[in-house]
């Protein structure tokens, strides 16, 4: 009998492999365990463990100061909830990206935000609450985390400096850049802001709109039960471990990662988790007070604007890296392609933030006017580069759609971008010069 050398191949061994797939399978569990919370929250439940240590159930709860004590309580949860499916995110894109390209940076990474992340755990023993689940859970992800980190730390050898310093982010254009540098600043304030609430957790646990909204007092919070403030402290302190933890996620993927389309997924992914279940679970439960929120849409419009940024900015310059302007054969300078595009494909998507009112059209000059195309019954829209060079053709390649060029049948390299000026709307008049047998000569 002849034996089969991959027999000696153990199954955990090869499941587990480099050791990525535990942190993939961490990841994994932090998303459920995130979803879950906000599961509960709007089913208004507590755990068991909350149950009995508190002595009362939600419902129970709800009988003192009209729910509010129980709405605030869910409030936090919910928050919490979207960090930790922010986390999740990020680290099954550190996981699946950087980490198996051998960037030392990504390891590093699951590092420094385990070791806060499991560590915020020990702030719930700052009032006497220690539940089980969390405990269960601890026991459970912390070795299978660990393991994952021993295991890759030999695939993450190759040295990385950050973006914004590379010669790459150096010349990057300035909406790129200045994205970037909005989301670094989008993670300190995480980071600061986490870091405040987990001290908040363990010591006063209240801020005064906090009490103004549910309507007590610290020590009427005492009567209804003594361990009603330190179950609430728990759930402070976990929310800001969860938030300062994102943040330094954030911090460390934003100074070293490049631009790239599975990144900023990830980073949209979990700011909208994120951001989505914070701010929202307050208009949820009621507890909208201006000064309350205003940190959480500040830190909302910094990220949105520095995502957008970067996107946008990313985006238009990967699209001008397919194209060239040059002169042309129908009229004037015309977009080229450099590489093939094919049906379907959307090659531009198109700068709707030059809006001029029909009214003001006399301000724009002549040469510019153009390349005005209607945007709706109010304003017309300056096409911006390189959109705005792309001529007609009767025999057009490619369709205006919802402001976006689309390919219509495959352009090969060289091959100028045409389109149907009547796809997008254009109300000028021109004579046609492309050269297609089926030109009409004169358009309007």
């Amino acid at each position: 009998m002849t034996r089969d050398d991959g027999d000696d191949r153990g199954l955990l061994r090869e499941l587990i492999g480099d050791g990525v797939p535990l942190l993939e399978l961490t990841a994994a569990a932090l998303f459920v365990s995130g979803a879950f919370a906000v599961f509960l929250s709007f089913r208004r439940e507590f755990l068991p463990h909350d149950v009995a240590f508190l002595g009362m159930s939600a419902r129970d709860l709800c009988a003192i100061a009209d729910c509010r004590v129980v709405r605030f309580m869910f409030h936090d949860r919910v928050a919490f909830g979207g960090t930790l499916v922010a986390v999740a995110t990020l680290y099954l894109w550190l996981a699946a990206f950087p980490l198996r390209q051998g960037f030392t940076w990504a390891w590093r990474a699951f590092l420094v935000s385990g070791v806060l992340g499991f560590g915020s755990f020990l702030a719930y023993l700052g009032y006497g609450y220690l539940d089980s689940w969390h405990g269960a859970a601890t026991l459970v992800l912390l070795p299978m985390y660990a393991a994952g980190l021993f295991m890759t730390r030999p695939i993450a050898s190759a040295p990385a400096v950050g973006w914004l310093r590379s010669t790459e982010g150096r010349q990057a254009p300035p909406s790129v850049r200045l994205g970037r540098w909005l989301l670094l600043a989008t993670g300190a304030s995480l980071v600061l802001a986490g870091v405040v609430i987990v001290y908040l957790g363990m010591t006063e646990v209240f801020v005064v709109e906090d009490l103004g909204f549910m309507g007590v007092t610290r020590r009427m919070l005492d009567d209804v039960s003594v361990r009603l403030v330190p179950l609430i402290a728990h759930d402070r302190a976990g929310f800001g471990g969860g938030l300062a933890t994102t943040g330094v996620l954030l911090l460390i993927s934003a100074w070293y990662a490049a631009p790239a389309r599975a990144f900023h997924q990830a980073v949209v992914i979990a700011g909208a988790a994120g951001f989505g279940c914070a701010i929202g679970t307050h208009f949820v439960e009621g507890y909208v007070n201006p000064m309350h929120l205003a940190p959480a849409f500040a830190g909302a419009a910094l990220f949105a604007v520095g995502a957008l940024c970067e996107i946008r900015g990313w985006r238009r310059a990967a699209e001008a890296q397919d194209i060239e302007i040059r002169q042309s054969g129908i009229s004037g300078r015309g977009v080229f392609a450099r590489r093939r595009f094919r049906k379907g494909e959307t090659i531009f998507r198109w700068d709707l933030s030059r809006k001029i009112r029909r009214d003001q059209i006399g301000l724009v000059s002549a040469e510019e006017r153009h390349f005005l195309n209607p945007f709706d019954e109010e304003f017309l829209l300056l096409v911006a580069e390189p959109e705005r060079y792309v001529n007609h053709s009767c025999a057009n390649n490619t369709r205006v759609e919802h402001f976006t060029d689309v390919v219509v049948r495959d352009i090969l390299p060289g091959e100028e971008i045409t389109s149907d000026y009547r796809s997008g709307g254009a109300t000028i008049d021109f004579v046609c010069r492309c050269g297609a047998a089926n030109c009409c000569g004169a358009r309007t």
